[in-house]
């Protein structure tokens, strides 16, 4: 939790005043730096403008995260694949899921765990 002297810690850090740490940067206890950024679009944008990765992600995001729940609506951009690319969920999304992380673990022989995080690191050369 960030309160006491890790919020006026904080505070120095940024040379900002401890209340304004707490009601901008800390969310549900934690510190969120995304919280400044929902807190503006929410001030200033009328609760428009949030862009996840895909439509998948945005959907996804704004059903888990607390922070955004305020949002009109988190959209998602425009996926370059090709349609006729693009699998076909036959099942929630949340299945499809289950399923993938199940099919990981037991490929790498991981500990099987349906609550265990998955990390993936996709990029180019």
């Amino acid at each position: 939790m960030i309160n006491g002297d890790k919020l006026t810690a904080m505070a120095k850090i940024w040379n900002l005043p401890p209340d304004m740490v707490s009601q901008h940067l800390v969310q549900d206890g934690r510190f969120n730096m995304l919280k400044s950024a929902v807190d503006f679009i929410l001030k200033f944008q009328g609760g428009r403008g949030v862009c996840a990765v895909s439509q998948f992600y945005a959907q996804e995001a704004q059903n888990m995260y607390s922070l955004l729940w305020p949002l009109d609506k988190v959209e998602g951009l425009d996926n370059p694949m090709l349609e006729e690319e693009r699998a076909v969920l036959t099942e929630s999304l949340i299945e499809t899921k289950r399923k993938a992380k199940l099919e990981i673990q037991e490929l790498f022989n991981l500990n099987v765990d349906p609550e265990a995080r998955i990390f993936v690191s996709l990029g180019r050369l």
